[in-house]
């Protein structure tokens, strides 16, 4: 076998990952779901009766924004809002039923 040929087949091998502990940015166990989402708690995000969507107290202005954010918005059992996405889940404030279309 030429060195190139070793050089590339090993580009490709699975790596020997034994030994290596959790990095520091993995989140803790216990704050990813039952679907192996990370929990990221409240997210300081409120929906007011009107409809304005507010982070940190301050009204979100990019409207696509919004829309991205209510594209992922859910409401569990226990009528909590959350924003959910494949990776993370968000709680947020929502003062009335949001208005989904």
């Amino acid at each position: 076998m030429s060195d190139k040929t070793k050089t590339n087949s090993s580009l490709f091998s699975k790596p020997n990952l034994e030994g290596y502990a959790i990095s520091a940015d993995s989140p803790p166990t216990d704050q990813v779901d039952d679907q192996g989402r990370f929990q990221c708690g409240d997210l300081n995000i409120r929906i007011d009766r009107e409809g304005t969507w507010f982070y940190n107290g301050t009204p979100i202005g990019r409207m696509e924004l919004v829309q991205l954010f209510s594209s992922v918005l859910h409401k569990d059992h226990d009528d909590r809002y959350w924003l959910v996405t494949p990776a993370e889940k968000g709680k947020i404030i929502v003062e009335d039923a949001p208005f989904m279309a």
